[in-house]
Formats: structure tokens, sequence, C-alpha cells
């Protein structure tokens, strides 16, 4: 029986798990983003109780321009990639979310409520925890990278599609009409975006994070 092909709109170097599935032949693996990633600048760097990343990139363009000072602040990440990227920069991460935005959110909520909390986040981020939160906690916005859809990219010629945020499901959807593939989303606001396009039976990761959805898709082959 033929392995399937599973594309991810990560950068394959990133996805640990699903490369162990395809040295092991369970898929073969097609992985790359379809955005663009750069800095943007901000001067200064708000005082706050907590730091909360939503993604890798926010912690990567954020750490590039702080002090040690700033590092050592109690952090939240959205998932558990996220986190031991932070980690792996030294950052003081006290909170991982684990569970819907929603559930993050509520969960959060716990440690942060009434606090000042900074979301360093991408130019087009949806803002999800910031939105669910906004009465609950003092959140202090700073833009530190932008993410724009490429232009151009390689049709992957896949059996799954899995989008990992909405500006990927729109940067494919610019050039590339679907077919008969499986779509599949990280997350509900990722699931958002494909239902806009009038798609019907999307599949939604149980956590937005990459090991929830290699089980998923585990169970799905």
């Amino acid at each position: 029986m033929n392995r399937p092909t599973v594309f991810i709109s990560r950068d394959k170097s990133s996805l640990s798990i699903f490369n162990e599935m395809d040295k092991k032949g369970e898929i073969l693996l097609k992985g790359y983003s379809l955005l663009e990633f750069s800095s943007m600048h901000f001067d200064t760097i708000p005082d706050s109780d907590w730091i909360f990343f939503y993604s890798k990139n926010a912690v990567k363009f954020f750490s590039k321009k702080i002090d040690r000072s700033t590092i050592q602040r109690p952090c939240a990440c959205m998932g558990i990639g996220t986190a031991k990227f932070a980690q792996e920069l030294g950052w003081n991460v006290e909170f991982v979310g684990k569970g819907s935005p929603h559930e993050i959110a509520l969960t959060f909520l716990g440690k942060a409520k009434n606090k000042r909390v900074l979301f360093p986040r991408a130019l087009h981020s949806k803002k999800s925890i910031q939105t669910l939160l906004e009465n609950e906690i003092t959140f202090l916005d700073l833009v530190v990278y932008e993410n724009k859809k490429k232009k151009k990219f390689p049709h992957p010629h896949a059996d799954f599609l899995i989008f990992t945020s909405p500006l990927n499901v729109e940067a494919y959807l610019d050039l590339y009409p679907l077919k008969d593939e499986s779509i599949m989303a990280i997350g509900t606001t990722t699931e958002q975006k494909l239902l806009e396009y009038s798609l019907k039976n999307v599949l939604v990761s149980p956590e937005p994070n990459e090991k929830a959805l290699a089980d998923f898709l585990q169970q799905l082959l």
C-alpha cells in the first residue's frame, strides 16, 4: 500500500514528530511555510507581570531585542512547541497552554487575572487570548514581526493538507484550488478561516501543537 503524502504549512526542519513518521515509512512528508517573516521595529518594552507568546516566531523576533532582565520575567506560551523553544533561549516559562484557545485563556486567567500581560505578536495575529481576556487582564500589545503571504510556492500534490494558521490557508487558496484532499486545521481559528471558504468536513486537531496533530493523523491513517 502506498504511503499517504502529507503537506504541512511549516518548514519541514521544524517538524520532528512528522519527520520520524516519514523515516518510518508511515507518510511521505512535505513541509514548507506559505508565509514570509520579517522583524518589525519597536523602541520600548512595557513593564508587565507576564509575557505571553503565541508562537516560536514571536519568541524569536522578540528575543533579539531584549535585555537579560526582560527574559527573567514569567512567560506563558500558547503550546508545548513554543514553550520548549522559549526555554532553549533562557525564558522563564511558567505557563504552557493546553487545549483550545478558549481553554487556554481560562486556565491562564487563573494566574493572570488583573495582571499586566505583554503580548509580543505578529502583525496579522488573530489575538485570540487577548480578545478572550480583554476584560480580565491589562493587555499590552506589541507587534514584533510581520507575517505575509508568499506569492509563489510549489503545489504540494498531497493526500492530506494540514494548515497551521489562517494566513497559511489564505496563501494556499490564493494560488491553488482544493480537489479531493483531506483538510486538517491545527486549531479553531484556522478551522474558522477554512469554513469561510465554504469548505466542509474540515478535521481539527484536539490541541494546537505538533504532537496532537501527529496523534490525530495517525488515528485517521
